[in-house]
């Protein structure tokens, strides 16, 4: 199904979720690079800055990128969060779903 979806996506993850863990969103990246999407992969500190620290364990799977236009893929990782949300996490999708309404 990811595949053959024909609008960007944009994953949004957390790095220690117990229920949802970073591979998983890897494995999406993997088969819509497959599909032959780009997806910009991001890690990003809780206030929404650039992630400092090298990724380790399932976390390594993502590797940073940098953001590409909201027509592109993305998969956004927060590498110190469990499951949770936080406001930088929200902007992030309020900032592409309004690019997405353009």
């Amino acid at each position: 199904m990811a595949a053959r979806l024909q609008a960007p996506l944009l994953t949004v993850q957390a790095g220690n979720d117990p229920l949802i863990p970073p591979t998983q969103a890897c494995r999406l990246r993997d088969v819509r690079e497959k599909a032959g999407w780009r997806v910009h992969q991001v890690a990003l500190t809780r206030e929404g800055e650039p992630w400092p620290l090298p990724l380790a364990k399932g976390r390594a799977c993502v590797r940073p990128t940098g953001f590409g236009r909201p027509t592109e893929d993305h998969l956004v990782l927060f590498p110190d969060l469990h499951h949770a949300v936080v406001p930088a996490m929200e902007a992030l999708v309020e900032r592409f779903v309004w690019a997405w309404l353009r």
